[in-house]
């Protein structure tokens, strides 16, 4: 579905084309089979809005079962011609984060057998590697299995999805050793996957492939998506510092609904005000942390004097989602250079702080820990 919001990140347009291949060995489950997300858009809680084409075992057959997935309270149709009803039949993914109709429903597209050509039974679906492609053009979806083609269809009505990002449903029962998504509206993707590497939001990252955690009933399986339909923004600042004057400190009051990386000309803040080592290891990972957003935003303070230059400055933040960032990206909330007197006491605390690892925070306004 079409998004409202002006500047939205970068999508695959209505006559785009949007191949995703995927190279797996099925898992130990196959009634719970591999699950492809495609075209999807994170809505409420969870990426509810998108395509999921499934391969899984029912009965003696291997089965293709396609659908769509809307978020319940978007019942508008992107025929082409009707625009949506802003908050009442669709909401935006990037602003609404209460939607008055809660969970998803599905609309079926087909489901298909496969073919014994594609070799891609019940008894080889765990013992050897297949190949699971499939390729949008417009509305036009085409599945292949082993480099056989066993579905081509044309959606329609409120099986429609024309844009978002791509990954694999919760609760797949699947090793997935290589995959290749391209013409998303961002750059091309590919990763080996057997690396250890792990570039989708959940799954677990192993020297076999990408793994899911087992079903639990007690937690909800999470999809894991590539986030290249909704890439992280970054904001950038320039400004000038009077060159006759020697600045003495300089400090950086940061905070962020979700998660930041934040550099100052180009080099990352640090624990400790100074150059950030080789490994990164005193460079801060996952900022701010997570508090009852709706209640309180907590910011951390970062000594930044000696990254500043005689001159023209840049700060530049890349926002996350973090746990604020579920149904939209991250916002800095205020980030700036000051100038900040402490007591003895404060800076001799501050610095056993630093000795230990420990980042200065602050919490509930200015009071200070």
């Amino acid at each position: 579905m079409r998004s409202g919001s002006a500047g939205a990140s970068p999508r695959t347009t209505t006559g785009g084309t949007s191949p995703a291949t995927v190279v797996f060995r099925g898992g130990t489950d196959p009634t719970a089979g591999l699950s492809l997300l495609l075209r999807a858009e994170p809505m409420g809680k969870t990426w509810g809005e998108g395509l999921n084409w499934t391969v899984r075992q029912s009965g003696d057959d291997m089965q293709l079962v396609m659908t769509t997935r809307h978020y319940a309270g978007n019942t508008w149709i992107d025929d082409g011609t009707s625009e949506p009803d802003w908050g009442v039949n669709h909401y935006d993914p990037q602003s609404e984060t209460n939607p008055t109709t809660a969970g998803t429903r599905t609309v079926p597209v087909a489901t298909v057998t496969l073919p014994a050509s594609t070799g891609l039974t019940e008894n080889t679906w765990a013992t050897r590697d297949h190949t699971l492609q499939v390729k949008a053009v417009g509305l036009t979806v085409t599945t292949t299995v082993n480099g056989v083609e066993i579905d081509s269809r044309t959606l329609t009505g409120d099986q429609i999805r024309r844009h978002g990002s791509f990954g694999f449903a919760g609760g797949s029962n699947a090793t997935i050793r290589d995959v290749k998504v391209t013409g998303t509206g961002a750059p091309d993707f590919a990763v080996d996957l057997t690396t250890g590497a792990n570039p989708f939001e959940d799954g677990i990252g192993t020297l076999s492939g990408l793994t899911f955690p087992p079903k639990n009933p007690f937690i909800p399986a999470k999809n894991a998506i590539l986030p290249i339909a909704n890439p992280a923004p970054l904001l950038r600042r320039a400004f000038t510092l009077p060159r006759a004057r020697r600045v003495s400190k300089a400090r950086l009051h940061l905070s962020a609904a979700g998660n930041v990386t934040f550099t100052v000309n180009g080099a990352p803040i640090t624990v400790h005000g100074k150059q950030a080592t080789r490994e990164g290891t005193n460079v801060p990972r996952l900022l701010t942390d997570q508090s009852a957003y709706d209640r309180t935003v907590l910011y951390d303070t970062f000594d930044v004097t000696a990254l500043l230059r005689d001159g023209r400055e840049n700060v530049v933040a890349e926002l996350g989602r973090g746990w604020y960032g579920v149904t939209a990206s991250g916002v800095v909330l205020a980030a700036c250079p000051l100038q900040r007197r402490t007591s003895p006491a404060r800076e001799a605390r501050r610095d056993l702080h630093r000795r230990l690892g420990h980042q200065p925070r602050h919490r509930q306004g200015l009071a200070h820990r």
